[in-house]
């Protein structure tokens, strides 16, 4: 990509042709413009931030008139998910915000843009901040529901030599029930809840956990998760369960996971075969079905394949 210097010595802002022929060329250069710009991080062989082609489009979005950037931390997130940020999280424990990352499954693809005629800069590139809020939505969801399903959560600060666990009839413990009870998703968020900062997770816990719950506990009944987290914290030597488990709401489920149970029948039934790439869905083919099918927006319809699809084919178009 060809950069012109202004006099203010900002690059010129690439346009999104230019965006969408980098992507059809190398969708990796593409992820790191993009993902590096809204970290403020240098792109390619510049040792200095000065230089990014999108430093002028990020320096205006701010809070205010404030100094804070909108979108440097989610899209920090989203740097050290890639490895362009190496991780300091070492440890007996994991804090949350590690713990954040780890559950957040990015899957910026080039796609925006491609069906309107004139896409400017701002919507194209807030199309790109959309997905990145929605992915780090669900990876907060993660963390609640490990919570939830007993994965004890402990205050952690420099003050202190030792963490210390939290209660599950104190906060944040008592609210992250709450928010996997109800399912709250929260895409708007442009910076990581308060509840992040300050906790942490035990990694034994974490390990153990997977023993119990697998990667999710979403197809588990009210009964079953009770169940199972009883049995956990016992294993995790507590004579007994610090709180119930949350138990589910009677009301009609939401249209989102009526269409992730569709999805995992039609796609993922007895004829879907992890040794036979021959079964495996593409991911267009199911989003198009969702959208085509259960009048699901573009957003929703790849939340749902997602979740939906089997870690071995995350990534997989």
């Amino acid at each position: 990509m060809t950069i012109k210097k202004h006099q203010d010595n900002f690059p010129e802002l690439p346009n999104v042709e230019q965006l969408n022929r980098l992507a059809k060329s190398d969708v990796d250069q593409w992820r790191s413009l993009l993902i590096t710009g809204g970290a403020r991080l240098p792109f390619g062989s510049s040792a200095a931030y000065d230089l990014h082609p999108l430093r002028g489009y990020f320096d205006t979005r701010r809070f205010g008139d404030s100094d804070r950037f909108i979108y440097t931390e989610l899209f920090t997130i989203c740097a050290e998910k890639l490895g362009m940020v190496e991780s300091t999280d070492t440890g007996e424990y994991r804090t949350v915000r590690a713990q954040v990352i780890a559950s957040t499954h990015l899957h910026l693809e080039p796609w925006v843009g491609e069906n309107l005629r004139e896409p400017t800069l701002d919507w194209y590139m807030a199309k790109v901040a959309e997905h990145i809020q929605e992915a780090v939505a669900y990876a907060l969801l993660d963390v609640a529901e490990k919570v939830a399903c007993g994965v004890p959560l402990y205050k952690v600060s420099e003050s202190s030599a030792l963490p210390t666990v939290v209660a599950d009839d104190e906060q944040p413990s008592a609210y992250l029930f709450g928010k996997w009870l109800h399912r709250e998703v929260s895409r708007s968020q442009v910076t990581l809840p308060t509840w992040v900062h300050g906790h942490a997770f035990k990694r034994t816990d974490l390990e153990a956990a997977l023993l119990f719950f697998g990667d999710s506990a979403l197809e588990l009944t009210t009964e079953q998760v009770t169940a199972r987290r009883a049995a956990f914290r016992a294993h995790l030597g507590y004579s007994s369960p610090l709180a119930a488990a949350p138990t589910r709401s009677s009301a009609t489920p939401s249209k989102l996971m009526a269409a992730l149970h569709e999805v995992q029948s039609r796609y993922y039934g007895p004829n879907f075969s992890l040794g036979d790439q021959q079964t495996w869905p593409k991911q267009k083919d199911v989003v198009e079905w969702l959208k085509s099918s259960r009048g699901l927006s573009e957003r929703e319809a790849n939340s749902v394949d997602i979740v939906a699809r089997p870690d071995a084919l995350r990534g997989k178009p």
